[in-house]
């Protein structure tokens, strides 16, 4: 692990005066090594139900520590992630729903049988219509789930856009205000 890949996408976003000028917060962006991943998966069918990987287990384990040794507003802890951080995101929306106040996945993919646990949660799931990488369809899916359970969450699709959305997603700061602006 380098502990610098992570930051490669929106850590600007959060470093940004404007944004701790705003904010007072505690930003996380774990790493997940090269020979694990943050969810069990195979082709995208995410599997949430079982033990977490290696990866997220150190995640929530970190967490943990954080909410109970740091001064957190427990009110006010959200999750995001990007791709396989999507992924991760959604996966760990279903194993600590208690912990968050909003959530944002994009270009993911989750377990739609465990989704009644974060159906209370406000989520925005964005994914790009040609997505090479996950398909947009797995977005869909867990999208379409939860309005079965009144849930009111927000898909944005991005038509033209491939995988790489997430420079989309946090263009402005409409999205990064929408999560900040959600509390338990």
């Amino acid at each position: 692990i380098d502990n610098q890949l992570q930051l490669k996408h929106l850590s600007d976003k959060f470093l940004a005066l404007t944004f701790q000028e705003k904010h007072q917060a505690i930003v996380v962006f774990p790493q997940c090594p090269k020979e694990d991943y943050w969810v069990n998966q195979k082709d995208f069918q995410v599997n949430s139900k079982g033990a977490p990987t290696p990866s997220m287990n150190k995640v929530i384990k970190l967490m943990n520590l954080l909410i109970n040794q740091r001064p957190v507003d427990k009110s006010k802890i959200y999750v995001a992630g990007l791709s396989m951080g999507g992924m991760g995101t959604l996966d760990l929306l279903s194993r600590k729903p208690d912990w968050f106040a909003a959530a944002v996945s994009i270009c993911g993919a989750g377990d739609k049988d465990v989704i009644n646990a974060y159906k209370d949660i406000p989520l925005v799931l964005c994914h790009g219509k040609k997505d090479e990488v996950v398909p947009y369809e797995k977005s869909l899916e867990i999208y379409e789930a939860l309005q079965k359970t009144s849930n009111k969450s927000i898909l944005k699709t991005y038509p033209k856009a491939g995988h790489l959305v997430w420079d989309l997603a946090f263009e402005g700061d409409d999205l990064l205000n929408w999560l900040m602006s959600h509390k338990k």
